[in-house]
């Protein structure tokens, strides 16, 4: 700020700003639209026996919004000779201390809080009136220029001042309004109470603009990253503004129509068969004596087998019994019967259902998750919500945590879960399990001259010729860099493995080629058996691992089956 002397110092240096008169009636209109709507949600809020507080954050919204954007407005009608632009952050924060104000100051109208009429609205326009002067000065920190602005200490007290005063007469000017009238001169009465509300924005906003004074060429605050130009920013927040407001009452409206016909008027059965069969879940509802009410064509849909059951006066337990029929599984550790016995328990006692998300399988392997909900006033009604699609994504996910990126075979996780299956199974059938730890040999020398694509492309076509050599019944995966392993199911003999390994060595050696570069590699592989060598996975890896290691050793591109004894079994593939 600067006092009035420093003011006559510099007058002769600050910039002259003009005004867009359309622009100027434009700001006041979207400030009187937005109060007409907010107060009249606050107010929407008492109507009811119990306070609704979202009508009043609404409304708090609504008219913070409204002031934030007739504040942007104005600043786009105030042009000076120089460019200028908007700190995109301030220019956000800046909604929020006319949300809050706006919120606290239509809060204090509440008839029920233990002060007088009057008093409330002083203040309910004070903290109005304030809100709306912080959001003010934000906004104004948002200039981004090249010159340095100022205020003139009498204008900024005075434009506070206005803005808790007008703040204050707006307030009271809503004792205009009759809510509970139908008479044509309610809207008159409220159009009237709105713009002297809206006044007190507009004023608070011009007398503002007065204080602030404009020195061109002295600013280090020059146009940055991250800015909105006046016309963009306007334009945004107008439409915002004046969409929010309308909603608003279209929501009131709506709101006020729908409570008035449930209280009035029973609707229909024909009209609530409708809303029925319009959603997209299965549904069903039955009484308080558990006889069947209604049910859509979705849920018969689900359900073809139950077609001669869904029909009105059928009971719960009739149809629950052949329902539970065609299921295979059970929430927790219960029976077909125990199921029963527990809904049919639920349902007597009004309680929450034997699981609050029950999953069935469908017969079209659909899957559908039950809710089951007690009525207050007696009864049930179950919503049947299709979650196939949500399950097979789940599936996707499941499978990605299985299976390498790059490569496409399974991966650290899944091999190791195979191995410990594998193990199991055939110790049943009386068989060995074999497994094979191979890494490539010459592979970092491709990534290092040719760059990860070759490096990669090797990977990939080693994975396919694995891939292509095995069996069903056997397991190939990538564990990690360029290390693979191998996992032999129904193995008689060692001679078995021994001829398994000369062709995956043989295979690995093939040319390999890329972007006419020769990308050939050999391999290293170490192999473990069960149950000759190991009956856990742990040791079957390490001893693997360490069979593998002694080729490399011993000149690489071999294979070694571990032995237990001083040597390891060896041969040359």
């Amino acid at each position: 700020m600067i006092s009035h002397i420093e003011l006559l110092e510099i007058a002769h240096q600050q910039l002259v700003a003009t005004y867009n008169l359309p622009l100027v009636l434009a700001s006041y209109i979207v400030a009187a639209v937005a109060a007409f709507s907010s107060i009249r949600l606050a107010r929407y809020a008492e109507h009811e026996l119990v306070y609704d507080w979202r009508w009043l954050i609404a409304g708090g919204v609504t008219m913070g919004f409204g002031v934030w954007a007739m504040h942007f407005i104005g600043m786009l009608a105030f042009q000076l000779p120089i460019p200028v632009a908007y700190d995109m952050l301030l220019t956000i924060v800046s909604v929020v201390p006319a949300i809050i104000g706006c919120s606290l100051g239509l809060s204090l109208l509440r008839k029920t809080l233990p002060y007088s009429d009057n008093l409330r609205r002083v203040l309910s326009g004070t903290i109005i009136g304030a809100g709306i002067g912080a959001m003010h000065y934000t906004g104004m920190a948002a200039m981004r220029m090249n010159a340095e602005f100022f205020y003139d200490q009498r204008w900024f007290f005075l434009s506070i001042l206005i803005a808790v005063i007008l703040g204050i007469i707006g307030v009271f000017a809503e004792k205009l309004r009759d809510y509970k009238s139908a008479s044509w001169l309610t809207l008159p009465f409220q159009i009237s109470s709105a713009a002297i509300l809206g006044l007190s924005v507009f004023g608070m906003h011009y007398v503002a603009m007065q204080a602030a004074i404009y020195i061109p060429g002295i600013s280090s605050h020059t146009p940055i990253e991250k800015t909105l130009s006046p016309v963009v920013l306007s334009v945004n927040v107008s439409l915002a503004s004046i969409i929010i407001a309308v909603l608003a009452l279209v929501a009131v409206r709506f709101d006020a129509r729908m409570r008035r016909v449930q209280k009035n008027a029973a609707v229909t059965q024909e009209r609530m068969l409708s809303a029925i069969e319009s959603i997209r879940d299965g549904f069903l509802l039955f009484d308080e004596n558990g006889t069947l009410l209604m049910h859509n064509g979705i849920f018969a849909g689900m359900y073809p087998n139950l077609k001669q059951l869904l029909k009105p006066g059928t009971s719960y337990e009739s149809l629950l019994r052949v329902w539970v029929k065609g299921r295979e599984t059970f929430p927790g550790e219960m029976d077909r019967e125990s199921y029963i016995q527990k809904s049919l328990e639920a349902f007597r006692n009004r309680t929450h259902p034997v699981i609050e998300q029950d999953e069935d399988k469908l017969f079209d392997g659909r899957w559908a998750v039950v809710s089951q909900n007690a009525i207050n006033v007696g009864g049930l009604v179950s919503v049947w919500h299709d979650v196939t699609a949500m399950k097979n994504q789940q599936d996707i996910y499941k499978e990605m945590a299985l299976t390498d990126g790059l490569t496409k075979l399974a991966n650290r996780v899944a091999f190791i879960k195979r191995l410990e299956e594998a193990i199991n199974r055939n110790k049943r059938l009386g068989k060995k399990v074999a497994l094979m730890f191979l890494d490539l040999d010459k592979f970092k020398p491709i990534n290092d001259l040719y760059g990860h694509d070759a490096g990669d492309f090797v990977l990939c076509t080693i994975a396919d010729r694995l891939s292509g050599l095995m069996r069903e019944t056997d397991l190939v995966a990538r564990i990690g860099g360029d290390e693979f392993v191998v996992v032999l199911e129904q193995i008689n003999s060692f001679d078995d493995i021994e001829i398994i390994a000369r062709k995956v060595l043989e295979t690995i050696r093939q040319p390999i080629e890329f972007n006419g570069q020769d990308c050939s590699v050999g391999g290293s592989i170490g192999i473990s058996v069960n149950p000759d060598h190991a009956n856990n996975v742990d040791t079957l890896i390490k001893l693997a691992d360490d069979a593998m290691y002694k080729v490399k050793e011993a000149g690489r591109n071999n294979f070694k089956i571990h032995d237990p004894g001083t040597s390891t079994k060896s041969s040359v593939g």
